[in-house]
């Protein structure tokens, strides 16, 4: 029977630095598998805004040219837009709308979601027909301006709601105008002795593309006007 050497010193070394040169290069194969990974990974692109198209044509009457009412519509827009999103930190919101206004909204919002698991989601800006424009009202100047009008009871894609002949009311927006000349919507009032039907069919204007559900069912995933989802403070 043939006798079996024992390996050498060198030989043993020699197989050592082998398997640590393979344990290393199988560790860095692993390490840029994992960093191929992370960069591969994408955060959601932010959401498009939509177009507002009118059903018919847009509103162009002598009131409609009027600046105030031009930055209501505006605000119309932009509110829309968050409410359907559950994200009250929209720049353009920010630029229609007062803090004080915008939080009132989202705060709305977080009692929808706390009582109902949902909100509210808007076919378009809510339809508004403009019967007066008062600047500087109750004598407070004139940066701050009262628009009153007509506008939907109800407007909303919720089943069982339509947006054919839609009921009018009565509402005051009361706007402010900062030192850059930026017209923003401050409150709005109901007018209860509006006289709305004769007023005429409201103009229509829905989102393209048609709005989807947030998918935000918490008051904690709702995005705050500082941006932030921390849990809402009780209202």
């Amino acid at each position: 029977m043939q006798e079996r050497t024992a390996p050498s010193s060198a030989h043993r070394a020699s197989v050592t630095r082998r398997s640590r040169r393979s344990s290393i290069g199988a560790a860095a194969v692993v390490g840029l598998a994992v960093v191929g990974l992370v960069g591969c990974t994408t955060e959601e692109p932010a959401p498009v805004d939509p177009e507002v198209r009118w059903v018919g044509a847009a509103p162009s009457g002598r009131l409609d040219r009027d600046p105030w009412v031009r930055a209501v519509r505006a605000e119309l827009v932009a509110e829309a837009v968050a409410r359907n999103r559950n994200d009250f930190s929209l720049d353009a919101f920010a630029k229609t709308a007062t803090p004080e206004y915008i939080d009132r909204a989202s705060g709305t919002a977080i009692k929808a979601l706390r009582y109902n698991e949902t909100t509210t989601l808007l076919p378009g800006p809510l339809p508004f027909t403009p019967t007066q424009v008062e600047v500087g009202y109750w004598d407070q100047g004139d940066d701050v301006a009262a628009v009153r009008g007509c506008v939907a009871g109800k407007w909303s894609m919720d089943p069982g709601d339509s947006l054919g002949g839609l009921r009018a009311f009565g509402r005051e927006f009361r706007l402010e105008r900062d030192h850059a000349g930026v017209m923003r919507v401050a409150s709005t009032a109901g007018l209860p002795d509006a006289d709305c039907d004769d007023a005429g069919p409201l103009p229509v204007a829905l989102f393209d593309p048609v709005p989807e559900p947030s998918g935000v069912t918490a008051p904690g995933d709702l995005v705050r006007p500082d941006g932030t989802q921390s849990s809402p403070r009780r209202r």
